[in-house]
């Protein structure tokens, strides 16, 4: 994964080879705001993204509530064109 990509495409990059994440997974990406990313990606790009509530142990143990966001097949092959012509 490239580290020149902006934060969105690298978030996108990410999704669309099958992986899955959630807020705090996202900041190993450089993403602080990952719901903001994910609601570009649907309106300024038209990527639907899966959103999945979880909980998982936050600071001190305490449950944190939070989404985990996927791509679809359908939309990780859209996802892939729109990277590719990125690169172009």
């Amino acid at each position: 994964m490239s580290g020149r990509r902006v934060k969105w495409a690298r978030i996108l990059e990410y999704l669309a080879a099958g992986n899955s994440l959630n807020r705090f997974e996202a900041e190993k990406l450089g993403d602080h705001s990952l719901p903001s990313t994910i609601s570009g990606l649907k309106h300024r790009h038209g990527i639907f993204v899966e959103h999945t509530p979880e909980i998982i142990n936050g600071y001190y143990g305490a449950e944190v509530r939070c989404m985990r966001y996927s791509l679809a097949a359908t939309e990780r092959e859209r996802a892939k064109a729109l990277l590719e012509s990125l690169a172009k």
